[in-house]
């Protein structure tokens, strides 16, 4: 997979976006962070968001991850300030890949859990959940997480070195543990790509970024999977 000029052509130079953080953001604390993101989120045109979305699904349509050649994707339902990845997940299925979505439980203890399902129909097989996204309908196949070879990953922000700031109640820094064989992508607008986001010793890294601009291998300790 090596490209010319010393460059993968899966791997894009870093986006050089003016709303990327400061030195003296990386102390902020994650609740910051999020409030951070969600006012550079604000600041950007329903149009400029229509065309970062098209731009990353693109993308996602090339070396990485691949053809799908029947492997399941774990992928999930964008809410508004996330790129919009259902023009992509649909060409998955298309092409012949499988497709699950997360739903979102607990288990007994109460601790978060994802429980993914298989997607073969997205007209039929979701419905509108208390969380206000779309998620399968009970009676869709549930997917073991061990069949699972590539997860798009959803977050407020994320670094080069594939650190990853979710939303704050840990449903898949979990998920992520129990996954180490599986690809991890994360699809992210520019803003979202900071210089480093605060990390703990729980927190998941990500292998790619999925950018509006091409890809990024990232300097994560995540297992590559070889497909």
């Amino acid at each position: 997979m090596e490209g010319t000029q010393n460059q993968s052509p899966m791997e894009a130079a870093p986006h050089q976006s003016p709303m990327e953080a400061t030195p003296h953001q990386t102390t902020m604390d994650k609740k910051a962070w999020r409030i951070m993101m969600r006012t550079l989120f604000a600041s950007v045109s329903p149009q400029e968001r229509r065309a970062f979305s098209e731009a990353i699904c693109g993308m996602l349509s090339g070396p990485v991850p691949g053809e799908p050649e029947g492997r399941m994707l774990a992928a999930f339902q964008p809410r508004i300030d996330e790129p919009d990845i259902r023009t992509f997940t649909a060409s998955w299925l298309a092409r012949g890949g499988r497709l699950c979505l997360p739903v979102c439980l607990a288990d007994a203890d109460g601790n978060p859990v994802l429980e993914f399902r298989e997607i073969r129909d997205p007209d039929t097989d979701l419905q509108l959940s208390t969380y206000g996204l779309y998620e399968p309908v009970e009676g869709t196949p549930v997917v073991p997480y061990g069949a699972i070879r590539i997860i798009l990953v959803p977050g407020s922000a994320f670094d080069r070195t594939g650190g990853r700031l979710g939303r704050g109640k840990g449903y898949y820094d979990r998920f992520l543990a129990t996954c180490p064989h599986a690809e991890t992508i994360a699809p992210v607008f520019p803003w979202q790509i900071v210089d480093q986001v605060p990390m703990e010793a729980h927190d998941f890294r990500i292998e790619w970024l999925a950018t509006a601009d091409g890809m990024i291998r990232c300097g994560g300790a995540g297992i590559r999977i070889e497909v």
